[in-house]
């Protein structure tokens, strides 16, 4: 079933910060999602946390990239996407 929104986020280097929004997108009233997180480059623990959480829930795709900047990542990770709505979670 095509999910109704693709939240999509890029991460460069935030471990601090990426679990917590995860869990955010997680905690929505609307569970008809996929959650797109396209890391762009990290060197800190960003990639092991989303791998973790993308294999626990089949909403979650996780895209591992070399650094491409901010406009570059988010080109690519909305060529993954198939919902019918594109929502930014940053």
């Amino acid at each position: 079933m095509r999910p109704l929104v693709s939240l999509i986020t890029t991460v460069h280097n935030r471990e601090d910060y990426l679990a917590q929004s995860i869990e955010s997108a997680l905690a929505q009233r609307e569970q008809n999602f996929e959650l797109i997180i396209l890391d762009d480059g990290s060197q800190d623990r960003s990639v092991e946390i989303a791998q973790t959480y993308a294999q626990r829930d089949n909403r979650i795709r996780f895209i591992k990239a070399k650094h491409q900047g901010r406009g570059q990542a988010l080109a690519t990770a909305f060529s993954f996407a198939s919902g019918k709505y594109l929502a930014l979670l940053d």
